[in-house]
């Protein structure tokens, strides 16, 4: 019999498996067309076509190049679109936390170490951009003043897909997600100044800190900004120093 949680899973795994392969197909293709513009920056490569049977493809070394332009793209926003899925079904399986970790140990690039994570999102924006300076190399040596202008535009355009992607990824997906509960406001109220020896939180500061009860954030430095724009930095700050521990619903998790 199916239920939500169940179906949520099941969703989970899809998403992280689509996320992955998006993300190697973009590794893929930027890599096919450095090497390929490399070729003929070198004058190794077909001069004429560009044949490849395996696909069906058969085109000249423009429109192949071009085509794996489009698809560097296409392949980075699909990705991106992924990883959101995936955002959005943890936070539906908030209420089932022990299926929500098993689940996001599904082996995926999103759910792999920071360094690798990020590595798979960055290299192929790397490559795509050594791909377009070798392109646009003669034009940068006819107009040397205009050299800043077409780095910039070149950068701009091998990173827009894959700065979606590093903006949901930068933190692990199974990092430790905070929320203030009424269990914090008591020990604040009880604890604030026999731990730090100094004035005791107000009873204004914990009445906004009341109104936060039930949001979540999915990393700590969302929620220290949010604890900040709330109570001030000050305040925000003392309240991460006295109840580091117990404003974590879950542990982090990270392969």
């Amino acid at each position: 019999m199916l239920t939500p949680e169940t179906i949520l899973i099941d969703n989970l795994k899809e998403a992280l498996k689509t996320a992955h392969q998006y993300l190697i197909w973009g590794n893929g293709i930027a890599l096919f067309l450095l090497i390929l513009v490399f070729q003929d920056w070198r004058g190794t490569g077909e001069a004429a076509l560009i044949n490849l049977p395996q696909i069906g493809l058969r085109a000249e070394r423009s429109i192949v190049e071009l085509i794996a332009g489009v698809a560097y793209f296409v392949f980075g926003y699909m990705a991106y679109l992924a990883v959101s899925r995936i955002i959005r079904i943890k936070r539906r399986l908030r209420s089932w936390p022990e299926l929500r970790k098993a689940a996001l140990t599904y082996p995926s690039i999103p759910t792999i170490n920071t360094g690798m994570r990020l590595g798979a999102v960055l290299f192929p924006a790397v490559m795509f951009f050594v791909a377009l300076l070798i392109v646009f190399l003669p034009q940068i040596k006819r107009n040397g003043s205009d050299w800043v202008f077409i780095m910039l535009f070149l950068v701009f355009l091998a990173s827009v897909p894959h700065i979606l992607i590093m903006q949901l990824l930068r933190y692990p997906l199974v990092e430790t997600t905070y929320k203030i509960s009424q269990e914090c406001i008591d020990r604040l109220s009880a604890q604030g100044t026999a731990q730090l020896k100094q004035k005791p939180i107000t009873e204004e500061v914990l009445q906004k800190l009341r109104n936060m009860i039930g949001s979540e954030f999915q990393n700590k430095p969302a929620f220290l900004d949010a604890l900040k724009k709330t109570i001030g930095k000050k305040q925000a700050e003392q309240v991460m120093r006295l109840i580091p521990s117990y404003i974590c619903e879950e542990d982090r998790i990270e392969d």
